[in-house]
């Protein structure tokens, strides 16, 4: 027992000049009255520095520091609007008012920030990138069908643009509520938007036409999240989220194209519409930097886990063959990925033409990167 008790009491001696140390750093602001008719004021703390300038009573200064008997003070501007720093004499000087103020806590510098209610608001936007599921082959599918059938009734295929269904842009607000100077929990949402456009160019009497089509994918996303703030300095910190997410997606596909091979006129137009709600989880990091206690702005990425497999929707197809209506009926259902004539193709209640149907997987898993404001309120 008398061992440990020395090595404490030896301990505390070690910490004293620490503490002291820690001390003495706190900085001390007094108001100052000079109550000398002309009180000199000196380059260094001592009567023999360099005189460089004079104060007259009642001049009022403030002083955080002193030395050797000395304050320093700023003096006021002169002519030129230009200030100097130097030290007075304590005796030419009478103390109005003096208080210590408190030292900067560095474990815990967010409890004297602006807390104001407690609520941080992100405002992102950026690109997402995403697997796609059966929903690209399934659109690339449609074309290359097409291009199949226009090529086996003579129509010589020229260029083609082939799009690709796997990135999109995004727009996201959080609400973060704080439950300590680290730790927030909020919510979120996202617009999401994609768009794919596959197209290509056939001959017809010596005229170059057209076939065009386009996907769009909107999700709306809602996802409850857990927020942890890890400042790594005065002005840079890192934010870190995840939870679940509640995806509603809306998916649309526009085929259309026409002809006019041997005096026949055909015009074709296809749509698919589906939609379809998905549960997954999300996570992902930002670097902030801090304007102001406020403001800030941020870098982030995010990763997100999401797969629908039930788009109810339906399928129709209008066709005008010289003017008569050879359009089908509207089909209603499950979008179907099934393969017909060889193509993957996309379908609503596939027909007896198709082989191995099965729903249609969307896969928005992937990862997002963003850009935007943090709004402290």
């Amino acid at each position: 027992m008398r061992l440990k008790a020395a090595l404490l009491f030896s301990a505390l001696l070690w910490l004293m000049p620490s503490v002291q140390a820690a001390a003495e750093k706190q900085e001390v602001e007094r108001r100052l009255l000079v109550i000398t008719d002309k009180a000199p004021v000196y380059f260094e703390p001592n009567v023999t520095s360099t005189v460089i300038g004079y104060a007259s009573k009642p001049t009022n200064l403030i002083s955080y520091k002193s030395e050797n008997g000395f304050y320093r003070v700023m003096l006021p501007p002169d002519r030129d609007n230009v200030s100097t720093f130097g030290y007075i004499a304590a005796k030419d000087v009478k103390i109005l008012d003096e208080k210590t103020l408190s030292a900067t806590n560095f474990w815990a510098t967010e409890e004297t920030k602006y807390r104001g209610i407690g609520l941080d608001v992100f405002l992102g936007v950026g690109p997402a990138f995403f697997g796609g599921g059966d929903l690209p082959d399934g659109v690339r599918g449609l074309v290359e069908e097409l291009i199949s059938r226009l090529s086996g009734e003579g129509y010589q295929i020229q260029d083609r643009i082939i799009g690709k269904l796997h990135s999109g842009v995004f727009a996201s607000p959080d609400f973060a509520f704080h439950i300590s100077p680290r730790l927030s929990v909020g919510i979120g949402g996202e617009y999401f938007h994609a768009r794919n456009v596959d197209t290509f160019l056939f001959m017809e009497h010596g005229a170059f036409r057209s076939a065009d089509s386009a996907s769009i994918l909107k999700a709306f996303v809602i996802r409850p999240s857990v927020y942890f703030m890890l400042p790594l300095n005065d002005s840079l910190s890192i934010r870190v989220a995840g939870g679940p997410i509640f995806v509603r997606m809306n998916f649309i596909y526009e085929r259309n194209y026409s002809t006019s091979y041997l005096a026949t006129t055909v015009s074709d137009s296809l749509r698919l519409a589906a939609e379809d709600s998905a549960i997954g989880f999300q996570a992902g990091a930002a670097l902030e930097v801090r304007i102001s206690e406020r403001i800030g702005f941020f870098l982030g990425a995010h990763g997100r886990y999401a797969r629908a497999t039930m788009f109810e929707g339906y399928e129709k197809r209008l066709r005008f063959k010289d003017g008569i209506d050879d359009s089908e009926p509207q089909r209603t259902g499950l979008l179907s990925f099934a393969h017909r004539d060889g193509f993957p193709v996309l379908t609503v209640a596939a027909d007896a033409s198709s082989s191995d149907p099965k729903n249609a997987a969307f896969d928005l898993s992937g990862i997002g990167f963003s850009a935007g404001m943090r709004i402290r309120f």
